[in-house]
């Protein structure tokens, strides 16, 4: 005898352990497709021109045959618009790259917002209103407790953006919204992409934290 339906299904996508692979995954997808690109040809082109390559190189090891490992039913959207509440139509804001996994029930999804990195002015631009901001404010991943950052370093090292976005993280607490329950920390996540640091911020807006992965890929 066939075991009952509910013996069949698997944890609900949002169980800690599921969605830290589910995360994993993104990131290492993201790192493989970096892997392709050429930092030469890219080292000062426009935010939306690398991401838009960078998209295009994860789809195509998507439609490879075999695709990369745990990700045959993953699907990524470029520049997709985000269905926030009291924005319609051409209204709606658009997150930089939306990666999902087509299966199902409620599909895994995870957010990456992506900024140039490559002048005084870019730390300001990543955690202002179009960049970090969006996810303390709600605007993008209201409904997950996590999301990423994509920094394109186009000057200087990445770890030494790192460590500016660290200072002004905490130096400014208050106004980043950071949460006192956990400190600016390296955090790998995949061997593609090694340096991932991890921030946690108050959204009062939603009444619960998010977790942002920050991720720097150089182009410089």
């Amino acid at each position: 005898m066939a075991p009952p339906d509910s013996a069949l299904r698997k944890p609900p996508v949002n169980a800690p352990a599921f969605r830290e692979a589910f995360i994993r995954k993104c990131h290492r997808l993201v790192g493989m497709a970096y892997a392709t690109l050429s930092q030469e040809a890219l080292r000062a082109a426009e935010e939306t021109e690398i991401t838009g390559e960078l998209a295009c190189a994860m789809e195509e090891l998507l439609d490879s045959i075999p695709p990369p490992r745990g990700m045959r039913n993953f699907v990524v959207f470029d520049d997709p618009p985000q269905n926030t509440r009291g924005r319609r139509g051409r209204k709606r804001l658009r997150v930089d790259i939306e990666m999902r996994a087509v299966e199902r029930g409620p599909k895994p999804r995870f957010r990456f917002e992506a900024k140039r990195l490559n002048s005084n002015r870019s730390i300001a631009k990543y955690l202002g209103t179009e960049g970090l901001r969006m996810f303390i404010a709600g605007e993008y991943a209201a409904e997950q407790d996590d999301a990423g950052m994509l920094g394109y370093v186009q000057n200087g090292e990445p770890l030494e953006w790192a460590s500016q976005i660290e200072a002004r993280l905490k130096a400014q607490p208050a106004e980043h919204d950071v949460s006192a329950e956990a400190e600016w920390s390296i955090f790998p996540l995949a061997m593609e992409v090694p340096l991932t640091f991890r921030s946690v911020h108050n959204r009062e807006k939603i009444g619960r934290t998010i977790v942002i992965f920050h991720s720097f890929l150089s182009f410089s």
